[in-house]
């Protein structure tokens, strides 16, 4: 059946979590989005070829991202992490 390997199913039985969680991860990715600016660490990567992680699964490695503070609350938390980072 080909709506067995899905997360959440599909049709009459599908889970009841399957809209909270996806407005969950529109809310996140606002939020982040909001507050920075997110790119590619490395210049020229944009096109590059994917590489694969072989485990369990196949998966593709994720690009090295860079993150910029778009606002203060951006900036405190920011300097907060690196502040919590050289204590340890």
């Amino acid at each position: 059946h080909p709506i067995i390997s899905m997360p959440f199913s599909a049709g009459a039985r599908k889970c009841p979590g399957y809209r909270v969680a996806s407005l969950e991860v529109r809310a996140v990715l606002a939020s982040i989005l909001t507050h920075w600016r997110v790119g590619l660490a490395e210049p020229g990567t944009r096109d590059a070829p994917l590489e694969y992680h072989l485990g369990t699964t196949i998966a593709p490695r994720m690009p090295r991202l860079t993150y910029e503070p778009l606002t203060p609350l951006a900036e405190a938390a920011l300097a907060a992490a690196e502040q919590a980072s050289a204590c340890e």
